[in-house]
């Protein structure tokens, strides 16, 4: 039987398993792409390898000796390295992953950013992530003990609490697991993006490929760092109460706990565009996607209503246009029927 999960250890366990479910898919997913590529990209090194000699011995292709060297020595590093994966995997995932978390760490176990943790096992910024939500849970129960059906204010002051820092926390973990999966996807294909290296028409795919790599790696980096200190922020929020067991807390409380989610917030929501600029990739906030659509949607429901007007004004100034004519035309009419007669 499975048993549901507590907050106390949640994130904890939520990390660690995807940690372990990362490292997993990365070795897994390469291995079995680097296998149903090997021997197709194997054929066309090969061809291209032949053909190259064969246009050089012809006189078809122009090429020294001193190229022909560079480029077959070219293949056989890209096949090697994209092909290789046993001989760099532990490489890869201490530079993307383990560096990221070691550096979180260092400005956790710091004096600057010293946390009091509240668990048993794990350290870094797992163990604060946790820390922080077990004391905004913790304090938010103790405040809602204190109120009753007459006193509904300790009620508010305890649910400020606890969404407060659940979502500071919850706001981190996600990015975070968000960026390692997304790194995750990206080593995973890496057989056949570095393959299209080889071939000058498909060079453009693998600078793409690594332009997002690098910019997600950076932005796992410097998420740890935001994330390091969003914790110590929210710790010297809450931790006061905590060790008090909510005793001196009132409604005025609620101002600070604000003030650093709202601070927490922002900061963490802006690291991954920044990254991705750094990176070179070509990133963009939520809140600027979300704007551009509203902005979008707020010209074509103003221009619409324009060109029905401009519409009604040609209409107008044709049916103008036309009233003399038609006028002229009936006068015409009547007088031959007069005439008729």
């Amino acid at each position: 039987m499975i048993e549901p999960p507590s907050y106390s250890t949640f994130i904890l366990s939520l990390m660690s398993k995807i940690d372990l479910v990362t490292e997993s898919f990365i070795s897994n997913g390469y291995h079995a792409l680097a296998r149903y590529l090997e021997l197709p990209v194997a054929l066309a090194c090969t061809l291209l390898i032949v053909l190259l000699g064969y246009g050089m011995l012809t006189g078809i292709i122009e090429m020294s000796i001193k190229t022909f060297n560079e480029t077959l020595f070219s293949i056989g590093a890209v096949y090697t390295f994209a092909f290789g994966w046993a001989n760099f995997n532990d490489y890869f995932i201490a530079l993307f992953f383990k560096g990221a978390d070691e550096l979180s760490s260092v400005l956790i176990n710091g004096n600057l950013f010293e946390i009091p943790l509240l668990t048993k096992t794990g350290a870094g910024l797992k163990a604060a992530l946790q820390t922080v939500l077990i004391e905004a849970v913790k304090v938010g129960g103790w405040a809602m003990a204190k109120g009753g059906l007459t006193d509904l204010i300790p009620f508010i002051i305890g649910l400020s609490f606890i969404i407060g820092g659940s979502i500071v926390v919850s706001l981190a973990c996600i990015e975070i697991i968000v960026v390692k999966l997304y790194l995750a996807m990206l080593l995973a294909v890496g057989p056949f993006f570095i393959s299209c290296y080889l071939f000058p028409q498909a060079k453009a795919q693998f600078a793409g490929w690594l332009t997002q790599l690098k910019g997600f790696a950076l932005a796992l980096i410097l998420l740890g760092v935001a994330s390091s200190l969003c914790m110590y922020l929210m710790h010297w929020v809450v931790g006061g109460y905590f060790i008090d067991r909510a005793v001196g807390i009132t409604l005025y409380s609620i101002v600070p706990l604000i003030i650093a989610s709202l601070l927490c917030i922002l900061l963490l929501t802006g690291i991954i565009p920044i990254a991705k600029q750094i990176g070179g990739a070509q990133g963009s906030s939520g809140w600027g996607a979300v704007g551009g659509a509203i902005a979008g949607l707020g010209a074509g429901m103003i221009s619409t209503p324009m060109k029905g007007i401009k519409s009604m004004q040609a209409i107008s100034h044709l049916s103008k246009s036309i009233t003399p004519m038609s006028q002229q035309t009936f006068s015409n009419i009547r007088s031959q029927l007069q005439r008729g007669r």
